[in-house]
């Protein structure tokens, strides 16, 4: 009951469990090593963009970054070639959010931009990105630009609802 078994997702640094990763421990041991764990020290909203990079890459579609890279900041850009995808996943994002889950997202002529934007925030706050956001330009390569989460299990829960109406997207066209 006194092991923690450390598994990174980083090659930075060689700091297992420590950047993106997981501990695997006696839940009494992994609860007293949350007790003492700076909040968000192994930032949630990075656990968000990993486990969607992740996600992706193992359906076959681009992640910048990968899932695995070191990470700058909270964006995950995630290719999905094709108008369609893109729609169903930023619907999906929307329906799994915790706030407004019961609006749909739809591409639209936003003022200020050449091509549609679709946009998908489940936010108390307006515009607030670090929430949870996904948003993309309706052209190709039909990347979308994801960020943020109120908490990982929130975001996970999100991650679920898109990746799921996405599968239900025929997957030809794929580059």
């Amino acid at each position: 009951p006194n092991v923690i078994a450390l598994r990174t997702f980083s090659k930075a640094y060689g700091l297992a469990g420590l950047r993106v990763g997981y501990a695997v421990a006696h839940p009494e041991l992994a609860g007293a090593v949350r007790t003492t764990s700076t909040p968000f020290g192994v930032n949630h909203l990075a656990q968000v963009a990993a486990l969607a990079a992740r996600a992706a890459e193992l359906l076959g579609f681009e992640t910048q970054p990968a899932f695995d890279a070191p990470r700058a900041d909270i964006i995950q850009a995630l290719l999905f070639h094709s108008h369609e995808r893109v729609i169903a996943y930023c619907q999906g994002i929307q329906s799994g959010s915790p706030v407004d889950a019961y609006a749909t997202p739809e591409p639209w002529d936003m003022p200020g931009y050449l091509d549609q934007i679709i946009m998908a925030a489940g936010t108390f706050v307006q515009g607030a990105s670090i929430e949870l956001s996904c948003d993309a330009p309706m052209r190709a390569p039909f990347a979308v630009y994801q960020q943020g989460a109120l908490t990982y299990e929130s975001g996970r829960r999100a991650l679920v609802r898109a990746f799921s109406r996405l599968l239900e997207e025929p997957r030809e066209g794929m580059d």
